[in-house]
């Protein structure tokens, strides 16, 4: 992969913190008012640029989730705050540990799905099935 140029980097960062604006993250960047518009937008279509971006989206997001689970344990841990500010962050960091709730679900739902992703489905045999139900019921005789 190549390597970005500083001023690439300082695009990039700028890019993920300002909400997907080019033109300004190419000024802030350090390119001239003049061709901030095009050199974000060609930026933009360079490869190790794009996976740039995305990786710093992903470490902002990994953050942004630290901070907020972070703060939920302090309010549910905080004997000042009400009662049912702290039931609710303790409810969503049971759901967000998968202990409860949607994310508990889907827990199960991928569960199921591997102890099935195994399994090899005969079909000669679900036909075979079906056939013995009766032909009749699935298809009519024609006089």
């Amino acid at each position: 992969m190549s390597e970005l140029t500083d001023k690439q980097k300082a695009f990039v960062l700028d890019y993920a913190s300002n909400g997907g604006n080019a033109t300004a993250a190419a000024k802030s960047a350090g390119y001239s008012e003049k061709s901030a518009h095009e050199q974000g937008r060609q930026n933009l279509e360079i490869p190790h640029v794009q996976d740039a971006i995305h990786r710093e989206l992903m470490r902002q997001r990994f953050r942004s989730g630290a901070v907020g689970i972070n703060v939920l344990i302090q309010i549910a841990n905080n004997e000042k705050t009400p009662a049912a500010a702290r039931v609710s962050a303790a409810r969503t960091l049971l759901e967000h540990a998968g202990l409860v709730g949607a994310a508990k679900e889907m827990t199960e739902a991928r569960t199921a799905a591997d102890d099935q992703a195994g399994r090899v489905i005969d079909y000669t045999e679900i036909l075979k099935q079906i056939g013995q139900a009766g032909r009749g019921d699935l298809w009519p005789a024609v006089h």
